[in-house]
């Protein structure tokens, strides 16, 4: 079991039962860090308080009066009317909380239960995010695994992040395009399959994704298309939750020192640009990491 499954398995059992101390530490500590589990765990505890709260309505008269007939002391020798009553009870109260749940999960019914954070790394990018939403045709995408995961290594002013998946029958795809320069490096455009049956490309401009070589950018991207390439489709929403994205060009020999490209210090937030410790690879490897922890 992974860290971010074990966490959410954690927080919905504590809803009723107290934790071991060990539980309870590891889930605390989990929880500092993840943004992810954190959200989930509220989830969990506002559904939990919301159910709680239902009311049943007014029990039949019917079984109320099996219920006293079980508290009479003359019942005992009739075992069956007892375990009558309760099953009554039973399958009332199940009844009353499904319609109470299913009201509860129908407003969200399109949002998965469990999203695992993002991690995409090849030899010239690495992003990781907290949350991937894509929505067009009045469908979702949220990059299921397996994820092919590959870069056009490029050039100094020219780089791809360019992901593959399928995903609600639909092949998914995502293009990264980077452009840079010796000081600075951006994002020219991204373009996400628009989910048809005959897919092609949606494609989003986001002006804001800029930082200086060897950083990263850091921040929330809340995009709509603004094209397609077929007459009709679209548009598209593309929603990147924590996005943390970083690049570092693949150079050739008569090309200026670039520092590689570094993640955030622990605890940096906003969109900005973050200076921090280890650097991407840059060995001119074409293998690709795709992992949701």
């Amino acid at each position: 079991m992974n860290d971010h499954l074990r966490a959410r398995t954690l927080a919905a059992t504590s809803l009723d039962f107290e934790l071991q101390p060990a539980g309870r530490a590891d889930l605390d500590a989990h929880l500092r860090d993840c943004a992810a589990c954190r959200h989930a765990a509220a989830n969990l505890r506002a559904d939990a308080e919301r159910l709680r709260g239902l009311d049943f309505g007014v029990v039949p008269e019917r079984v109320r009066g099996r219920v006293a007939a079980v508290a009479h002391p003359g019942i005992a020798a009739r075992p069956s009317l007892v375990l009558l009553a309760a099953g009554l009870l039973l399958i009332l109260a199940t009844f009353a909380a499904a319609l109470g749940a299913g009201a509860l999960l129908g407003e969200r019914r399109s949002v998965p239960t469990y999203v695992a954070p993002i991690h995409w790394q090849t030899q010239v990018v690495s992003l990781t995010a907290d949350e991937l939403r894509i929505e067009t045709g009045g469908q979702r995408f949220v990059g299921a695994e397996p994820i092919a995961v590959s870069s056009d290594p490029g050039t100094l002013t020219y780089r791809t992040l360019e992901l593959t998946w399928h995903e609600n029958g639909r092949e998914m795809r995502i293009s990264i395009y980077f452009g840079g320069d010796a000081t600075s490096w951006w994002v020219d455009e991204i373009r996400t399959y628009d989910g048809g049956q005959d897919a092609d490309w949606l494609f989003f401009k986001a002006p804001q994704i800029r930082a200086p070589l060897g950083r990263p950018w850091i921040g929330n991207v809340d995009l709509v298309s603004v094209n397609s390439s077929k007459p009709g489709r679209g548009p598209g929403t593309l929603h990147i939750a924590g996005l943390q994205l970083a690049t570092t060009p693949q150079l050739g020999p008569g090309d200026p020192g670039v520092a590689p490209a570094q993640p955030p210090p622990p605890g940096s937030t906003g969109g900005v640009a973050q200076p921090a410790q280890p650097s991407l690879p840059v060995d001119g490897s074409i293998e690709a990491l795709s992992s949701r922890p």
